[in-house]
């Protein structure tokens, strides 16, 4: 594996002259293990540090009621998460994406709307939900590689010392953000650690890969909505979700499938 995965391994990707000024970059998969780097030329390298930090001091900021309502699973590896092999319908936990529901081989997943509603927090909250989501997207933004140079100062000292291990997952009728701590891979912790971090960006009713973009006779086809039991369709639109943490959804009727 070092012969493979090492300072040397990288990708890459190169883009032509777009037609249109809408850019649709998802699916995205960002994986860092460990994080921060600690020896070496490298040291002090992350990344993902300020997406999960803010999903943190959301979770935080919630009252005691919404907290509670937000967090759909008491722990990070919970018996009620099932886990039969079926990674489009039923799972909620598999070894390789452990938490996340929009990975790798789900690119038809009906995903529940879980948590509470975004149109129930108020002001500041809101705004930190906002916040999540221009971080997660900073990565199609002019000034991405100023990641490091985002305001520290609006994330609590105390929040930064903290050894929380947790998932997160907001989403809209549009996008998608999840963020996990997973257990080891090269790395022998068998519990979730707060240095092995996963996350996922997708587009919502079928976007990805430039499909929301398409001309109507062009889109890629997807499985009708009634090929779904009634109770995969959702009276709510917008959500965040976690483990050993806490879920946000939105406002209005809809369904939403990747």
């Amino acid at each position: 594996m070092p012969r493979i995965m090492n300072q040397y391994s990288y990708n890459f990707l190169l883009f032509g002259t777009s037609s249109t000024t809408k850019v649709v970059i998802s699916p995205i998969f960002t994986r860092a293990e460990p994080n921060p780097i600690h020896n070496r030329e490298f040291s002090s390298t992350e990344i993902m540090q300020h997406e999960g930090l803010l999903g943190l001091k959301l979770t935080q900021n919630l009252p005691a009621e919404l907290k509670q309502q937000t967090q759909t699973f008491k722990l990070m590896k919970d018996p009620g998460m099932k886990q039969i092999g079926d990674l489009t319908t039923t799972d909620r936990w598999n070894q390789d994406d452990q938490r996340h529901l929009c990975g790798a081989f789900r690119d038809n997943r009906v995903v529940p709307y879980e948590g509470i509603s975004v149109g129930n927090l108020d002001s500041e909250q809101q705004q930190l939900v906002l916040d999540i989501a221009e971080q997660f997207s900073s990565i199609i933004q002019a000034d991405a590689g100023d990641e490091e140079n985002t305001d520290q100062r609006s994330i609590p000292g105390d929040l930064l010392q903290l050894d929380r291990r947790y998932y997160f997952r907001i989403r809209s009728p549009v996008i998608i953000f999840e963020f996990d701590h997973h257990s080891g891979v090269f790395l022998t912790n068998t519990e979730p650690a707060k240095f092995h971090i996963h996350s996922v960006v997708r587009t919502s009713n079928a976007g990805d890969d430039g499909n929301a973009l398409n001309e109507p006779s062009e889109k890629l086809q997807y499985l009708p909505l009634n090929a779904f039991a009634p109770s995969e369709v959702s009276n709510h639109q917008n959500s965040i979700a976690t483990s050993s943490a806490s879920a946000v959804r939105g406002r209005e009727s809809g369904f939403n499938r990747l």
